[in-house]
């Protein structure tokens, strides 16, 4: 793990999340109060789409992205709210683009399932870009994106004004970190439940490999089946932890709405370049009721039973740092 704030945490407290962080927890942390995590997507909204890989990334680095605009909002006692949204849908076109281009599959897309630790190498090469989404009553917190505009962050501007919505009044401001923003670094955090408490409490959310299994048997309250063997084959997002049932339970954000795919597709040329046909029967998901789209994932069955493709059992955590982008550049597209 690179250097960190991790080291200057003293008291790992029995619950945190990103979710709702209050007044106490803010000042411990150097943060306005308030909500960094957010929301839950279906990833399988449209049609099935193995892209859950993609999905936490985004999360993850939303979530960061947030963090980094809490530190600036103690300078002007706002609440803190999930400002940023990205476009995964552009950054999935990116992925799958930039992909295809070094695969000999040629019914291979993003859909059929990818590597979190590939696309942050790619989004830290700026071989994809960091996409913004309309706003929708958030601020602009980045690169301004249109359709048909490029969409790497080698292309996009790096700095533009910052509209920020607050009640209907729109507020010009200039806050460097809502401007545009890149992964610095992207590296594994070792399967250690204090490592990752620390480096979750003193960055943000980390992305998870995880079996599937163990969440499509939740029970009623959220709490994941630790039956399963661990193979990792779905990724979700870690917001924090609770204690729980004689032990540390991850709140992990995970992607399907609240239904879940009874099965893959039997035949997965149902989805290709441009065209998903993928339409099979989806169940509903039980997922924690205070928290719908998130789920409780034991660490202890984490830790020991989590293996990866090749049957080892590296790290399933994966997190990154961000940094912004300091050089002008001008935006093209939007000089009329």
């Amino acid at each position: 793990i690179p250097p960190s704030a991790t080291d200057t945490i003293k008291h790992l407290p029995s619950r945190f999340s990103w979710m709702s962080v209050d007044d106490a927890r803010a000042a411990t942390l150097g943060i306005a109060p308030g909500t960094y995590g957010t929301r839950p997507v279906d990833q399988h909204r449209s049609n099935w789409c193995g892209a859950c890989y993609l999905y936490a990334v985004v999360f993850m680095i939303t979530d960061r992205w947030n963090i980094e605009i809490g530190r600036e909002l103690t300078k002007t006692g706002e609440r803190a709210q999930p400002f940023v949204e990205l476009d995964a849908q552009a950054m999935l076109n990116d992925y799958d683009n930039l992909r295809s281009k070094t695969t000999d599959d040629e019914t291979w897309n993003a859909c059929k399932g990818g590597s979190p630790m590939h696309v942050l190498m790619l989004l830290q090469r700026g071989d994809m870009g960091i996409v913004q989404a309309h706003p929708r009553g958030y601020a602009w917190t980045g690169f301004p994106c249109k359709r048909g505009a490029p969409s790497t962050s080698k292309d996009l501007p790096s700095r533009v004004p910052v509209v920020f919505v607050n009640d209907g009044t729109s507020i010009n401001t200039d806050v460097a970190l809502r401007s545009g923003m890149r992964v610095q670094d992207s590296y594994v955090v070792p399967n250690n439940t204090e490592a990752v408490k620390r480096e979750l409490m003193s960055r943000g959310s980390l992305v998870l490999g995880i079996d599937a299994e163990c969440l499509i048997a939740c029970d009623k309250f959220g709490f994941a089946s630790t039956r399963p063997s661990g193979k990792r084959n779905h990724a979700v997002s870690v917001v924090g932890w609770v204690r729980a049932r004689r032990g540390t339970w991850w709140v992990v954000r995970n992607s399907w709405g609240d239904h879940v795919p009874e099965n893959m597709p039997s035949d997965t040329s149902c989805v290709s370049p441009g065209n998903n046909e993928c339409d099979i029967a989806r169940r509903p998901w039980n997922s924690i009721p205070q928290l719908p789209g998130f789920a409780y994932v034991s660490a202890r069955y984490i830790e020991r039973t989590c293996i990866d493709a090749k049957n080892n059992k590296a790290s399933p955590w994966y997190a990154c740092t961000l940094t912004h982008e300091t050089e002008e550049r001008e935006a093209p597209w939007l000089q009329d």
